[in-house]
């Protein structure tokens, strides 16, 4: 729903921040993150920079660069998540419709194919140490791009690569994502030069600036609020060493 003073105010009754997917954000919705961030709360962001459209025109398979994400917040806070997208040989496969010829009849079947932009994380690609994913045999992450710490912004901050693909994956930067078995066996793509393991999930603890530390809350803009109700607000300007940022490069 909309952001007023008062949910701004009910951020302190919140365990844990999951955000989804984020598109389209306003500033006053930055403004809560950030701020619950502030406060020393947990904030965890499934926040890739792709989605897959409600709708695929025609044959093809292709994915939508998110629009108006979190970005900007993420890089403020010394996380950048790449404009690319990880393909990985270890991978869930994709169920496709396949055209076959039954006694001069085309009939259609389902076959499964290996698909690289699901990848496929085992236990050699967590981090077994982190309560978050140590219980946990396999995680599948779908159309993930690579999360990239700024280590001079996160020098002083506990740091964990939670999850990462295998050496052999690489990286794209197509929005075409339908596989060509064919024409590229056998995982449907070309496979890039530099083949390598990627951070697909990172989690830090420590002091964060705030974003806005050195702009304007949002709330001063809006008629509706008082000078009185701002100044009650305020900006935190950063964080108890207690705030913890958990950033996943997948939106599905």
């Amino acid at each position: 729903g909309r952001i007023t003073l008062a949910r701004m105010a009910a951020l302190d009754e919140i365990d844990v921040l999951v955000v989804i997917a984020p598109q389209n954000l306003t500033d006053m919705e930055k403004f809560a993150m950030d701020q619950y961030l502030m406060r020393g709360g947990a904030l965890v962001a499934a926040a890739g920079n792709y989605v897959l459209p409600s709708q695929n025109y025609g044959t093809g398979l292709t994915v939508s660069p998110v629009e108006g994400g979190m970005g900007d917040l993420l890089d403020s806070y010394g996380v950048v998540v790449s404009q690319t997208l990880v393909l990985d040989p270890q991978n869930e496969p994709l169920p496709v419709q396949v055209a076959r010829n039954v006694g001069g009849m085309q009939v259609y079947e389902i076959q499964e194919l290996s698909y690289p932009y699901f990848v496929d994380v085992r236990s050699a690609g967590m981090d077994k140490e982190s309560p978050i994913v140590s219980s946990l045999n396999a995680i599948t992450l779908h159309w993930a791009s690579p999360v990239l710490v700024d280590e001079a912004k996160t020098e002083d901050r506990e740091v964990h690569v939670l999850l990462q693909s295998t050496e052999d994956s690489w990286l794209s930067a197509a929005v075409d994502v339908q596989p060509q078995p064919d024409q590229y066996p056998p995982y449907g793509f070309a496979v890039g030069e530099e083949q390598s393991s990627w951070p697909l999930a990172v989690s830090i603890r420590g002091s964060f600036e705030s974003y806005f530390k050195d702009k304007a809350s949002p709330f001063e803009a809006t008629e509706t609020v008082t000078e009185t109700e701002v100044a009650a607000m305020g900006t935190i300007e950063s964080s108890p060493e207690s705030a913890r940022l958990v950033v996943i490069g997948s939106t599905e």
